[in-house]
């Protein structure tokens, strides 16, 4: 397989190492259909540095992230850089045409908007984005030409029997055919191929082992956890939102997300954290979320929020708006601090009618007992569905 792959940029982030981590993250998706654009709310939980400098400085390359519009999926080795998909797909020699027309496309499309930083009940420093991409179906379509070009470019030499020939030749079979390998399904996404169903059944196992043990000793013993403990977060990417697999005839489809709904992923990483690069954060993203998002929520829902603060209350992870009201609550300006009791009153009142799980705080004479109920209820939101 050649170096420059577009299986790397259209099924998995482009990898760039840095020395940035996070304590977790949430990624919310929604398909606007009348106006053909995905969106992704990404939050970044629990910025901080490594404390290695092996791949750069963190206090360097976040201010680079924020400038050049870039993006990353669920801690910083997984990062999309404009800059890399320039280099990597739109080289005037040695790209094929359809990898640097989807290449293009990427870039001319994607847009990613800073929203602001914000801190969570712990203090833990955190930033949000809004991710879009017009035109998602067309970039879907570019998506499926260029991922067929690779595979059939990436043809195994005659004689040669290599693992998996079976499968191999039906995905190559497919994408002579002009497979559409991914595909929009309302507010989901959906992956298929055509796979040989031994040779699946043996790979799917390996998947699986390899995503709950490759690394859990060192990342247990960085997290200061035992192993079971890192083992049930590995398993949250599974469980924490819709994902479903499903299988026949040799053909297998996954969908992530929820066809009818937008919905949120979470995926917790570890628990360690250290302030160093929270004036960076400020610095770098320097609107305050908390601020904003108080002022909305306090104002009542008739007032007119911008896009980007509209779309983070109305389909972005509920408990944002917990955290919010919590801070306030526990704030000096005691008209606001009732305002907001009585916003986490109607919430819970809400969420323990249609959502349940976990259940919101009852209302309590006492308040610092209360407000630590919705401060606990955060926390195994954060962590859902793991039970804390």
């Amino acid at each position: 397989m050649r170096e420059k792959t577009i299986v790397g940029l259209a099924l998995l982030p482009l990898v760039l190492t840095g020395c940035v981590q996070l304590c977790g993250q949430r990624v919310s998706l929604r398909y606007d259909e009348p106006k053909d654009e995905l969106h992704l709310l990404i939050l970044y939980d629990g910025i901080h540095d490594s404390g290695s400098t092996q791949h750069g400085e963190g206090a360097k390359q976040i201010p680079v992230f924020v400038e050049q519009g870039d993006l990353f999926l669920v801690d910083w080795p997984f990062y999309v850089s404009r800059k890399l998909i320039q280099e990597s797909f739109m080289q005037p020699e040695g790209t094929p045409p359809a990898q640097r027309t989807f290449g293009k496309a990427v870039l001319d499309s994607l847009r990613c908007v800073s929203l602001g930083h914000y801190r969570d009940p712990e203090g833990r420093i955190g930033a949000a984005q809004h991710v879009v991409l017009p035109g998602a179906k067309a970039l879907a379509g570019l998506a499926n030409a260029a991922l067929s070009e690779e595979l059939l470019q990436a043809s195994p030499q005659e004689g040669s029997e290599p693992k998996n020939s079976r499968t191999n030749e039906r995905l190559r079979q497919a994408a002579r055919e002009g497979r559409a390998w991914i595909a929009l399904d309302g507010h989901s996404l959906l992956v298929s191929f055509p796979v040989h169903p031994r040779e699946w059944a043996v790979e799917k196992m390996n998947g699986l082992a390899g995503l709950l043990t490759r690394g859990i000793e060192g990342e247990a013993a960085a997290n200061g956890e035992a192993v079971s403990r890192q083992i049930l977060r590995n398993l949250q990417y599974l469980t924490c939102a819709p994902v479903s697999l499903s299988e026949s005839g040799g053909e297998v489809t996954l969908r992530v997300g929820d066809k009818m709904a937008a919905s949120t992923l979470r995926f917790r990483l570890r628990e360690k954290y250290e302030p160093s690069l929270e004036e960076v954060v400020v610095k770098s993203v320097p609107r305050s979320l908390d601020e904003a998002m108080s002022q909305q929520l306090l104002a009542g829902p008739d007032a007119k929020a911008d896009e980007n603060l509209a779309a983070l209350l109305d389909w972005g992870p509920p408990e944002e708006r917990v955290r919010v009201l919590l801070a306030v609550a526990e704030g000096r300006e005691e008209a606001a601090a009732q305002k907001a009791v009585g916003l986490l009153q109607e919430f819970a009142q809400s969420w323990n009618r249609e959502q349940v799980v976990p259940p919101a705080p009852a209302d309590s004479a006492d308040l610092a007992a209360y407000l630590g109920c919705w401060k606990t209820w955060y926390r195994k939101m954060i962590a859902f569905p793991l039970e804390e």
